[in-house]
């Protein structure tokens, strides 16, 4: 699995607050919660097929900003929409966790 962020290798660390492995980047220094965990294994660990979910929010330039993303499955930069152009796979449903709630080093926080 790879970091959305900056396109590294995930490790996982051992949460002790939450008592369980979570997936951490270790070049930004990114722990991921749990719930983004399980999140990024349902959608890219086990399945072989792009299926986004239902509620997927449209993708918008002024709404998610130029920052570049990556593939948590394949580690390839995303396309403009925030999918995979490899397994088509999207993050825009992730999007606003990653971002509030998941502070990556080198990321200016506002």
């Amino acid at each position: 699995m790879f970091c959305p962020k900056c396109g590294s290798l995930l490790t996982w660390r051992w949460d002790s607050y939450m008592k369980r492995d979570v997936f951490y980047c270790m070049p930004g220094d990114m722990w991921m919660s749990v719930n983004l965990t399980e999140q990024l294994l349902e959608r890219y660990g086990a399945q072989e097929t792009a299926d986004e979910p239902e509620a997927m929010p449209p993708y918008s330039v002024r709404w998610h900003g130029r920052r570049q993303y990556y593939c948590p499955g394949c580690g390839v930069q995303l396309q403009e929409g925030l999918t995979c152009g490899r397994c088509g796979k999207s993050l825009r449903d992730l999007f606003m966790t990653l971002v509030e709630l998941h502070p990556h080093r080198g990321e200016m926080i506002l």
